[in-house]
C-alpha cells in the first residue's frame, strides 16, 4: 500500500521582486500608501535648528552693537581731548567742571568772558546719554589757587574701561 503522506502545508510567504536597478530583492508593498507629511519628531529637529541659529544671530547681533558703542566712546574721548587742548591753548588752564557748558555755547552761567566755541556739543554716552566723567584737577607743585593744569576724562561702561590722562 501505497503510504499517503500529506505533505506539509506551506505558509504563504511575501511576495518579492526583482529590483532591476541592483541586484538585490526589495519587499513588495501590501498596497498601503506612506503617510505624507512630516512627523512631530522631524517637525521639532527642525524647530530647534532654526531656533539655535536665531540664538547666534541675536549674540552676534547685540556682540556687533556693543563693540560700536565702545568706539563711538573712544572716539567721543578722543574729540572731548581735542577740544580741551584747544581751551588750554587759549586760556593756559583746563576749564572746571561747570565751564564744561561754556566750550559748547561760548557763553552762559559760570564763563568768565565769552568763550570759543570748542566743541558742538558735549558727548554723552552712546547706551544710556549721561556724560562722560571729567575731572579737572590743579597741579600741587604751583600753590594753592592755581589753575587746572590736568585733568582726566574717563568712560567706563558694559566692562569697556576707556581713560584719558592729562598730563600724559
Amino acid at each position: 500500500m501505497h503510504s499517503s503522506k500529506r505533505m506539509p502545508r506551506i505558509k504563504q510567504v511575501p511576495k518579492f521582486f526583482k529590483n532591476k536597478s541592483n541586484s538585490g530583492f526589495t519587499f513588495q508593498s501590501s498596497g498601503k500608501q506612506s503617510p505624507k507629511g512630516f512627523t512631530l519628531i522631524e517637525l521639532l529637529i527642525v524647530i530647534s535648528i532654526i531656533a539655535i541659529l536665531v540664538a547666534i544671530a541675536a549674540f552676534s547681533y547685540s556682540l556687533a552693537q556693543k563693540r560700536t558703542r565702545n568706539g563711538q566712546r573712544q572716539s567721543d574721548l578722543n574729540k572731548f581731548s581735542l577740544a580741551l587742548e584747544e581751551y588750554f591753548a587759549d586760556h593756559r588752564e583746563y576749564p572746571t567742571a561747570s565751564q564744561i557748558n561754556c566750550m559748547v555755547t561760548g557763553s552762559g552761567g559760570g564763563c568768565e568772558a565769552p568763550f570759543n566755541v570748542y566743541m558742538t556739543r558735549i558727548p554723552l554716552d552712546p547706551l544710556d546719554n549721561t556724560p562722560y566723567t571729567y575731572s579737572p584737577t590743579n597741579d600741587t607743585d604751583l600753590g594753592p589757587g592755581t589753575r587746572y593744569q590736568n585733568y582726566t576724562l574717563s568712560a567706563n561702561k558694559e566692562g569697556f574701561t576707556y581713560s584719558i590722562t592729562k598730563p600724559d
